[in-house]
């Protein structure tokens, strides 16, 4: 059975896809989820808390050594990852199992990943960031892998795009304000691209 807490996870993951960090509604994300809106602040605080949570999960994911993609990719998730902490991470309770996992999981972890990237480039300067010292340091070879995988792996990879339904996942096929808001694959992905 889904605890609260990762139902707010999974629920808030696909919010963020969908509407992106600032569109993201707590509204939603606990109604989604089937749980009161007091859990969000009891697990995280606020709604940065549960943004910071999916990403540590998405970055934690793409990091991961059995992840794939390519190492580089690896390499700066995991960097970025060390650099924002794991202090939502929970992975000692909720582990990640890898063996359940499918391409488009990774799909949405990096358009999540990548959106992150974007706006960490776009909102601090680059002697800030580790990880965006990381990524200006790369050989160009490197850097042209890292922006080849990550396209890859949200443009090329043949799926459906529709989130995977499983028994022990929150419905992930979930009904995004049908009337108003009902974003479509090309809207999603046209909010990761950098403007």
């Amino acid at each position: 059975m889904m605890t609260a807490r990762n139902a707010l996870i999974e629920s808030a993951r696909m919010e963020i896809l969908h509407y992106g960090q600032d569109g993201a509604r707590v509204d939603r994300i606990a109604r989604l989820a089937r749980v009161n809106k007091r859990m969000i602040y009891h697990h995280f605080g606020n709604k940065e808390g549960v943004y910071k949570a999916v990403l540590q999960r998405q970055l934690h994911l793409l990091g991961h050594e059995l992840a794939p993609v390519p190492t580089i990719l690896k390499l700066v998730c995991s960097g970025y990852l060390a650099e924002i902490g794991t202090d939502l991470l929970d992975e000692q309770k909720n582990p990640i199992d890898q063996s359940s996992l499918s391409i488009e999981d990774y799909k949405i972890a990096a358009i999540i990943c990548v959106r992150a990237l974007l706006s960490l480039a776009g909102n601090s300067s680059f002697e800030n960031s580790n990880t965006l010292k990381y990524i200006i340091d790369l050989h160009l070879p490197d850097r042209a892998e890292l922006f080849t995988g990550i396209m890859d792996l949200i443009f090329v990879s043949r799926i459906d795009s529709k989130p995977l339904l499983r028994a022990d996942v929150v419905k992930s096929d979930i009904e995004f304000d049908d009337k108003k808001g009902n974003k479509t694959k090309r809207q999603i992905l046209a909010n990761s691209r950098p403007a």
